[in-house]
């Protein structure tokens, strides 16, 4: 059965649509993240750091990329406004929050602690270094990148079937 099946309040329609929104900005900034690490793997020694990913990559911490913190919490606004329609109870929701749970841990893991080592290197140093150690950085990022975008659409995918 498809969430849009069964009758909702107008208070669900508005989590509803506010936990949609939530889920699609975690993958724009996502996307945009995985596009400034590409923009960045194309760098050479010696060169100024590409503008657009330094500007990204400035110092400070990763507040954006952690708007995937909201999607449970958007999602059990929704199932507070199901009235018992829907529950933790229920393999579809069990199985979406397994599926963020394993997204935080791989961001948590591995793609804010890389991206994070990549902006103190741009904020300590104007140009690529010579060594070639930060892109392990990237990469890591760009693999990890890979596995929350995957279990987050997964997720996705579960809610909106409902096995």
């Amino acid at each position: 059965m498809l969430a849009v099946a069964a009758p909702r309040s107008a208070l669900f329609d508005v989590f509803l649509i506010i936990h949609v929104l939530v889920g699609l900005a975690s993958l724009v900034v996502l996307g945009a993240m995985y596009g400034a690490l590409a923009g960045l793997s194309k760098s050479s020694a010696g060169e100024r750091w590409p503008a657009g990913p330094a500007r990204f990559f400035a110092p400070g911490h990763e507040i954006g990329g952690r708007v995937l913190y909201l999607i449970p919490v958007t999602g059990f606004a929704l199932l507070g406004a199901s009235h018992g329609d829907s529950s933790l109870h229920d393999s579809f929701v069990q199985i979406g929050l397994g599926m963020w749970v394993i997204a935080a841990l791989v961001a948590e893991v591995w793609v804010f602690p890389a991206t994070q080592r990549l902006r103190r290197l741009i904020s300590a140093n104007e140009v690529v270094p010579a060594d070639d150690t930060w892109r392990r950085s990237v990469g890591q990022a760009r693999w990890a990148i890979d596995g929350v975008l995957l279990a987050v659409v997964a997720g996705a995918v579960v809610m909106l079937v409902q096995p």
